[in-house]
C-alpha cells in the first residue's frame, strides 16, 4: 500500500510551553508481562534385529527453559516539545481545518503480537468544546523494522484511508517492530479559542488474558488542537462632514482593519479582501483610494459609475497585532440626495487554508456576516462612532453629517425688513425675520448664531442703543416666546441663547433700538441713518453670513411762513404767498400764512400730537396792527383743533391735538400797516 500523506505543518517546538501544557509525560507503556513456558525434549527410536521388532528406546531428557516477555507502547510524536510522551499538544488548527497528529505503536516485547486500533471524540467539556469530523478525517501509517528500515508485507504502509476503516484494525506486529500514524483530523463547529480532543488508544491481543494487574492491555494517548483564526476589528471614521450646499465638497473616510491581538486565538492572516460599496446619495471620488500600510500585491479595483459605486481592495497580508488603514473619498449625488447621519459599511473577508471564507461586517445587519459562527460569544460587537470598539474583533462605523444649511434675512434696502421714522427726538426699533431655508434645525450649542449690528459711520444724531442691559440690549421673538440676546467679547456682537434653536423652515425676529439724539442741534430733518445687521452661523458647513441694512430717518415738524399783499385788506390776497420779500404802502394789510407739516410718511411715520403755532405780535407790532378776527386754523378738522386761532395779546396761537403723518395745519392772519408807524395802533375796521 502506498503512503499519501497530507501536507500539514506541524507546530513549532514549544508551543506546548506557551500554551501551559505538560510536556513531561511518559509515552504510554503498557509494563511487561513476563511467561516462562519450558519444553523438554526427550528422543524415541524404534528399530527390529532379524525382522523382529524390538522395544522402542527413550533418550534422555533436555530441557528449554523459555523467557517471553510482551510488552509495548504508543508514543505522540508531534513536535510540541516533547518526543516521547502521550499527549499531542496545542496544535494550531483553523475552523473546519486539518490538523495533523503522528503516533507510533512498538511492540517492545520478544514475541510477536497484535493490537487493535481505536480512534474517538472526547466528550465535551470544559477543556473540550469541539468535536473532529471522524467521518472525513483520515490516517496514513507506516511499519519499520526493529532496525529503523521499512518493513515489507501485508502492513507494511498505509494509504490514507478513512478513520472508520482504521478503528478496530488490527496490526501485527514482530518483535521490535513499530508502525508510525499520521492522521489528519478534520475539525467540526470549531470557534476561535475552543480547545479540541482526540483519543487514540491501541490494545495488545497478547495481553488481554492473564494480565498482571500492573501491566497494561490498552494504551492511550491524547491529541488536543487549538482553534485560531485572524480576528478583524474593522473601524471606520469620518474626518470631515459633507456640504451639501457644494457639489464639489467632500469628505474623507478612513477604514482601519486590525488584526486583533486582543483575542488570544488570533493568527495571521493572508490575501484579505476590504470591501466598501457607498449607500444611496454618495459616490466616489475616482482615483481616491489610497493605503500608506499597503503590502506587496494588494491591488484596487474602483466602481466610479453606476448606483452601487465603491472599490475592492484586495492582497493584504496582516500579522497578528498589525493593521492597514485605507482612506477614499466621497462626494454628493447630484441625482439622489444622501440622509443626515448615513454610516457607509465595510466588509472584511479572508478565505482560510481551511476553505471557509470569513466574512465581517461593520453592519450588524450584513447577512452575510458569518463571525458569529467562528469567533467566540459576544465577540465582534458592532458600535458607531466608537474610535477603539470594546470587544476583540469589534467594529465601528461612524455616521456621516450631511448638511444642507441655508439662512435668510429681511433686508430694509429691498423692502423685506423695515425703514423706520424717528423724531428728533426719540426711539424706534427695528425687526429682521430670520429664516431658516437649511434641512436641520439651527442655533443651540454646536450651531450658534452670532448677531451683530453695526453703525457705519458712528456718527450722532442716530445710533445704536448697545448697552448690554437687559432693558437696552436687542433681543429676539420667537412665536410667544421672548428673550435678550447674551453679547459676546466682541463689541457690538450678540448671539442668540444655547437654548434656542430655529426649526428648519422656521423663523425668529431680531428686534434692537436705535435712538435719536438732538443735544447738539444736528438731528436734523431728512437726516438718515443705516444699520447692517450681520448674521454669521458657526458649526459644519455653515451657510454664508448674510446681512441686512435697515435705514433710519429722522422725521418731524416742518413750519414755513408765507406772505401775500392784500392792499384794500378784503381778507383777499392780491399776491401770491411767498417767502420773499413783499413792499406794502400804509393802510394795506398783508396775510401771513405759517404752515405746520408732519413731514413723516403715511406707511412709516407717526402722530404729532399737542402742537400749538403761535406767531409773536412784537414782530410786527411797531409798523403794523393785528387785524382782530383774521386768525383761522385751516388743514384739520375742527374737531382736532384744541385751541381756535386767536390773539392772546402777546401771541397768535392756535393749537392742535393731532397732526397726522404727511399733513399739514395752517395758521393764518392778516396784519394792517400802519400810516404813522410812530403812533400808537388804531382801531382796525
Amino acid at each position: 500500500m502506498k503512503s499519501n500523506t497530507f501536507n500539514y505543518s506541524l507546530l513549532a517546538v514549544g508551543i506546548a510551553a506557551v500554551m501551559g501544557l505538560s510536556t513531561g509525560a511518559n509515552a504510554a507503556k503498557s509494563g511487561t508481562a513476563t511467561t516462562s513456558p519450558t519444553i523438554t525434549n526427550v528422543a524415541e527410536a524404534t528399530y527390529s534385529v532379524n525382522s523382529v521388532p524390538q522395544t522402542p528406546v527413550k533418550s534422555n531428557p533436555v530441557v528449554v527453559n523459555i523467557s517471553e516477555q510482551v510488552s509495548f507502547s504508543l508514543s505522540a510524536l508531534n513536535t510540541d516539545g516533547d518526543l516521547k510522551d502521550d499527549t499531542n499538544n496545542g496544535d494550531d488548527v483553523k475552523p473546519t481545518g486539518f490538523v495533523q497528529f503522528i503516533h507510533r505503536l512498538e511492540n517492545t516485547g520478544n514475541r510477536r503480537d497484535q493490537y487493535t486500533i481505536n480512534l474517538a471524540n472526547v466528550i465535551n467539556g470544559t477543556s473540550d468544546k469541539a468535536d473532529y469530523n471522524l467521518g472525513a478525517s483520515t490516517v496514513s501509517y507506516q511499519l519499520y523494522n526493529s532496525d529503523g528500515t521499512k518493513a515489507t508485507g501485508q502492513y507494511t504502509s498505509g494509504d490514507n484511508m478513512l478513520v472508520a476503516t482504521l478503528n478496530d484494525f488490527k496490526f501485527p506486529l514482530e518483535a521490535g517492530q513499530y508502525v508510525n500514524f499520521t492522521i489528519n483530523a478534520k475539525t467540526e463547529g470549531n470557534k476561535g479559542g475552543d480547545t479540541q480532543n482526540l483519543i487514540l488508544t491501541a490494545t495488545s491481543t497478547a495481553l488481554s488474558t492473564n494480565t498482571p494487574s500492573d501491566v497494561s492491555k490498552t494504551l492511550t494517548n491524547t491529541n488536543t488542537s487549538r482553534t485560531v483564526l485572524p480576528v478583524f476589528s474593522i473601524v471606520k471614521s469620518i474626518t470631515d462632514t459633507l456640504n451639501l450646499n457644494d457639489l464639489n465638497d467632500t469628505a474623507t473616510y478612513s477604514i482601519k482593519v486590525t488584526n486583533d491581538g486582543r483575542a488570544d486565538y488570533a493568527a495571521a492572516a493572508t490575501n484579505i479582501i476590504v470591501r466598501d460599496t457607498l449607500p444611496a446619495g454618495l459616490v466616489l471620488v475616482p482615483d481616491s483610494v489610497k493605503s500608506t500600510d499597503a503590502t506587496s500585491g494588494s491591488s484596487v479595483i474602483e466602481t466610479t459609475t453606476g448606483i452601487n459605486q465603491g472599490f475592492v481592495y484586495s492582497g493584504i497580508n496582516l500579522a497578528v497585532g498589525a493593521s492597514i488603514t485605507i482612506t477614499f473619498d466621497v462626494k454628493q449625488d447630484t441625482k439622489v440626495k444622501p440622509a443626515n447621519g448615513v454610516i457607509n459599511h465595510a466588509r472584511v473577508e479572508n478565505t482560510l487554508d481551511s476553505g471557509i471564507t470569513i466574512v465581517d461586517s461593520t453592519n450588524k445587519d450584513d447577512t452575510d456576516e458569518n463571525t458569529s459562527t467562528y469567533y467566540p460569544t459576544n465577540d465582534d460587537i458592532e458600535y458607531t462612532n466608537n474610535p477603539i470598539p470594546g470587544t476583540a474583533g469589534g467594529d465601528s462605523a461612524a455616521a456621516l453629517e450631511v448638511n444642507k444649511r441655508g439662512l435668510t434675512i429681511s433686508n430694509g434696502v429691498n423692502g423685506e425688513g423695515t425703514f423706520k421714522e424717528i423724531a428728533v427726538n426719540g426711539t424706534v426699533t427695528h425687526t429682521n425675520i430670520i429664516t431658516n431655508t437649511g434641512d436641520a434645525s439651527e442655533g443651540g450649542v454646536n450651531r450658534s448664531i452670532a448677531i451683530k449690528i453695526t453703525d457705519p459711520d458712528g456718527k450722532i444724531p442716530l445710533g445704536i442703543i448697545t448697552d448690554a442691559t437687559a432693558n437696552n440690549r436687542p433681543s429676539y421673538k420667537q412665536g410667544n416666546t421672548t428673550g435678550y440676546l447674551e453679547p459676546t467679547a466682541t463689541a457690538g456682537e450678540y448671539r442668540l441663547p444655547n437654548s434656542v434653536i430655529i426649526a428648519s423652515g422656521s423663523t425668529i425676529d431680531i428686534i434692537y433700538a436705535v435712538k435719536s439724539d438732538n443735544s447738539t442741534g444736528k438731528a436734523l430733518l431728512d437726516t438718515k441713518e443705516e444699520n447692517v445687521v450681520t448674521i454669521t452661523p458657526a458649526g459644519n458647513d455653515p451657510s454664508a453670513t448674510i446681512n441686512a441694512t435697515n435705514i433710519t430717518t429722522i422725521k418731524g415738524l416742518t413750519l414755513n411762513k408765507t406772505q401775500a399783499l392784500d392792499a384794500n385788506c378784503d381778507n383777499a390776497a392780491d399776491t401770491s404767498f411767498t417767502n420773499s420779500n413783499i413792499d406794502a404802502e400804509p393802510n394795506q394789510c398783508v396775510i401771513y400764512k405759517i404752515d405746520a407739516k408732519n413731514t413723516s410718511s403715511t406707511a412709516l411715520g407717526f402722530n404729532i400730537t399737542g402742537l400749538t403755532i403761535s406767531d409773536a405780535k412784537s414782530q410786527f407790532n411797531a409798523a403794523a396792527d393785528y387785524a382782530p378776527r383774521s386768525a383761522t386754523t385751516s388743514g384739520v378738522a375742527a374737531t382736532n383743533i384744541t385751541t381756535q386761532a386767536n390773539d392772546d395779546g402777546t401771541n397768535i396761537n392756535t393749537t392742535i391735538n393731532t397732526l397726522a403723518a404727511q399733513n399739514t395745519a395752517t395758521l393764518q392772519f392778516r396784519v394792517k400797516i400802519k400810516n404813522d408807524p410812530k403812533q400808537p395802533a388804531q382801531s382796525q375796521p
